[in-house]
């Protein structure tokens, strides 16, 4: 059996779908953990038109999600609306 490190979890701000690594969300969304892991290090936008951010126990998941959609609308210049 391989062990590895613990990973960082991570939710996708598309769904709120959270995971317990780059692994599982890989796996779920049929994505490379390679691709994932570029645009959680700012090397790439999105993947499959899918934004991730990492989260942790002490994350206010709500918050960390509005706020990075918030950059993504301003990115591609969409108006939000309150």
């Amino acid at each position: 059996m391989i062990t590895g490190r613990p990973g960082k979890k991570i939710m996708c701000i598309n769904d709120g779908n959270m995971f317990s690594s780059i692994t599982e969300a890989a796996d779920y969304y049929n994505v490379t953990r390679s691709a994932i892991s570029k645009q959680l290090n700012g090397m790439r936008t999105q993947v499959d038109r899918r934004y991730f951010i990492y989260v942790d126990d002490n994350s206010d998941v709500n918050a960390l999600r509005k706020q990075k959609i918030e950059e993504i609308y301003k990115l591609e210049n969409i108006k939000i609306d309150y």
